[in-house]
């Protein structure tokens, strides 16, 4: 437990060499134990705008008590879990958002869960705070909050302080009295979510407990905090202290803002500590200024240097020593530890790639400069590298690199396997209807075989060759243990002897291909003559019967377009017109 006093008042619990918390059961309230708390230590609080505090005659301490105690989870059993609390008096006379303070009692209060099922549970909802003296019409932040146990989460909020039952005559609680403790009375204008007049009054975030605000008037102004505990959804335990802050009218301006120095360097950003070193921050020293280092926003430190060993965000504030101001912050450095940190490993999305295969590699993190280095040769600092070649790729820090017992980064091998060989068209294959035409790739038994037909797989064709029934593009696709290999485009186009000078029958086309290859690139009509085309008519239709082309000359071919545009891959459907036959039937137009 801490208790916190201010020495303008004489500190009456330091009088006492210890404490006793009470605990009770939520279920029916039966005292369960009254716990011995003794006195561990005093420590006084320094202010960093310390004139500002001298000018309130604020002189505060904080007295932690402490002991180590077993609660027997067979007998703290109870479901419905336990609290515990203290009360005594009193608060501080000048206290400006409460109704008569100085005879009121404070309440120090917490609830636990059943231990039986939580052997564990341990928290420390709220750190050793050390008070500031805000400034008015300044925005101020500050850090209320602990940090919560592995596997807990904490919620905070603000809350109305608990009335105690203890008075100056009466300053410690009798053990008879009730149990149930009211709330304090707020003065007007004053509650929980308006703790002082601000453009925003207090406030604090749910998650860390940090509070903040901008007062407009000057004050001291208490205000409670809950904590709550939780593990998942679960709620497990309570905590309820309660705090003051003072607002002053810093009238003198703040003074330039500190830097931070390390070996008489400027430093800004992330920086970086090696295996067993130690680092001295340093801000630019002015006898006339007070100097306070944070860590993680709690303080480390109260002169201008700060002998550091630990990762964290360091920040150093510089306040007058003589006068009453503002004061002003230094830019945050983020130190590193490397001992401590997370040493990039290389994550890789494919373990075993092929040959032609593009790998991906990425850093797990990126808490310095990246080095990635392929066969020893640096070649990226990038967060993700893709490579497509076999060799030894190292990953890691370039700070590391430069700390004197850096160990070596773990090596990846990278080996691409062997994709099966396929032959590949030389030219164009040529095709007549009624004809067999056969092509043939490589073969292999251990190779597994897809045919495609311009794009497309061909179901059931999972052979070496293939019976060609039709113009269009082929491909085979041929693989080996997960490895593949896709053969270039075997082009079938119609020949030119199909329908020539050895037939007499009027040949269409199944199909053709406008796709300015020059390659089949209209659709024509082969061996007519003048005993066909005294009367002619070609009519083309798409699938729902409109008219795309339309001809009496047995000398305009088709070209696949419509008004100009082309017409999308598809089968459209003919009626050719002549003297002596009529012919239905259809065309597929491939692109």
């Amino acid at each position: 437990m801490i208790n916190y006093t201010n020495g303008k008042v004489i500190p009456r619990y330091w009088a006492y060499s210890e404490y006793f918390i009470r605990i009770f059961k939520k279920s029916d309230h039966t005292l369960m134990d009254r716990l011995k708390l003794p006195l561990r230590s005093v420590e006084e609080l320094n202010h960093s705008n310390k004139a500002c505090a001298d000018s309130l005659g604020l002189d505060q301490w904080a007295g932690i008590y402490y002991a180590d105690l077993f609660l027997d989870p067979n007998i703290y059993n109870d479901p419905q879990g336990y609290f515990m609390k203290y009360d005594e008096c009193c608060r501080d006379l000048e206290i400006d958002n409460i109704a008569n303070p100085f005879t009121l009692g404070l309440v120090h209060y917490a609830e636990f869960p059943n231990l039986a099922s939580n052997p564990d549970f341990s928290v420390k909802p709220f750190p050793l705070i050390d008070f500031q003296v805000y400034c008015v019409d300044e925005s101020f932040e500050s850090n209320f909050g602990g940090k919560p146990e592995l596997g807990l989460t904490h919620k905070y909020y603000l809350d109305t302080p608990l009335l105690g039952y203890t008075t100056g005559n009466s300053p410690t609680r009798p053990l008879s009295d009730d149990l149930n403790y009211p709330s304090v009375s707020w003065k007007a204008g004053f509650s929980e979510n308006h703790v002082f007049d601000g453009s925003p009054t207090l406030t604090i975030n749910e998650n860390t407990g940090k509070i903040s605000g901008h007062p407009v008037t000057t004050g001291k102004y208490t205000f409670g905090m809950r904590c709550e505990v939780y593990r998942g959804t679960e709620l497990l335990g309570l905590f309820r202290r309660e705090y003051a802050i003072s607002v002053v009218d810093c009238k003198n301006e703040p003074p330039n803002p500190p830097f931070i120095s390390s070996n008489s360097m400027a430093i800004s950003g992330k920086v970086f500590l090696c295996q067993g070193e130690s680092m001295k921050l340093e801000a630019d020293y002015l006898p006339d200024y007070n100097y306070t280092w944070f860590k993680d926003e709690a303080v480390v430190g109260k002169s201008f240097e700060l002998d550091i060993t630990e990762s964290g965000n360091y920040t150093v504030t510089k306040a007058a020593k003589n006068s009453c101001a503002k004061t002003s912050s230094s830019d945050s450095v983020s130190v590193l530890n490397l001992e401590a940190a997370a040493i990039p490993y290389i994550e890789i999305d494919d373990l075993l790639p092929c040959q032609g295969d593009t790998v991906e590699l990425k850093a797990s993190n990126s808490n310095g400069t990246l080095a990635w280095k392929k066969d020893g040769v640096l070649f990226s600092d990038d967060l993700i590298v893709e490579v497509t070649d076999p060799g030894v790729y190292t990953l890691s820090l370039e700070e590391i690199d430069n700390c004197a017992n850096s160990a070596s980064p773990v090596p990846l091998i990278l080996n691409f396997r062997d994709a099966p060989q396929v032959i590949n068209p030389t030219s164009q294959f040529m095709y007549c209807p009624g004809e067999n035409l056969v092509i043939t790739n490589a073969g292999n038994a251990n190779w597994t075989y897809q045919w495609l037909k311009d794009g497309v797989a061909l179901v059931g064709q999972n052979i070496a060759s293939l019976t060609i029934d039709e113009i269009g593009n082929y491909q085979i696709q041929v693989s080996e243990n997960n490895c593949s290999s896709t053969s270039d485009k075997y082009e079938v186009v119609f020949g030119p002897s199909c329908g020539g000078a050895s037939s007499t029958a009027v040949f269409m086309p199944s199909a053709f291909t406008p796709n300015s290859d020059s390659h089949n690139p209209t659709w024509e009509i082969f061996n007519l003559n003048t005993s066909h085309t005294s009367t002619y008519l070609l009519s083309i239709y798409n699938r729902w019967g409109e008219t795309v082309f339309e001809t009496d000359s047995p000398s305009k071919q088709w070209d696949g377009n419509y008004r100009g545009k082309p017409l999308p891959y598809g089968e459209y459907i003919y009626h050719l017109k002549l003297d002596t036959m009529m012919k239905s039937g259809k065309v597929f137009l491939l692109r």
